[in-house]
């Protein structure tokens, strides 16, 4: 189990992580609506969708990144947080679950629909289905197992 300076800077990194995926993700908004916007008129409710999405990665991402500050300044949060982070029955739920790698795999399927958005939309459709749906058995399986373990 780690200790508390050692997950103190464990925050520390994923706080400088969130924001540099708010950054990405701005960035990217920034580039589709004065970029690909223009270049192709003809897909405009793909490149919206593109927006929207990347301002919601954007709002999330923010306010994982209060919740981490927060656990950062507060101690007794701190502590609460690494004993639940390395709690033995969570971890397994977790893992059993999915979790760790569900939403990775999710995200790579979403940002290729975006690329095959603009060859096809029913591939896109399609691929942000499978996407959704394989994160809403992550979540299906996560409840199940915690009333199982």
């Amino acid at each position: 189990m780690k200790n508390i300076e050692e997950y103190k800077n464990e925050i520390k990194k994923r706080i400088a992580l969130s924001i540099i995926f708010c950054l990405v993700a701005m960035i990217t908004v920034m580039f589709v609506n004065f970029y690909l916007k223009p270049l192709f008129p003809s897909k405009q409710n793909v490149t919206d969708y593109i927006v929207g999405f990347f301002t919601g990665f954007e709002l999330v991402t923010v306010g994982l990144l209060g919740y981490y500050i927060k656990i950062y300044s507060n101690e007794k949060l701190l502590k609460k947080h690494l004993l639940k982070e390395n709690d033995e029955r969570e971890i397994l739920i977790r893992m059993k679950s999915g979790v760790n790698i569900i939403p990775l795999m999710s995200m790579i399927i979403v940002i290729a629909s975006f690329v095959v958005a603009y060859i096809s939309y029913e591939a896109f459709v399609t691929m942000m289905v499978i996407s959704f749906v394989q994160i809403l058995c992550s979540w299906v399986l996560k409840i199940y197992w915690q009333k199982k373990i």
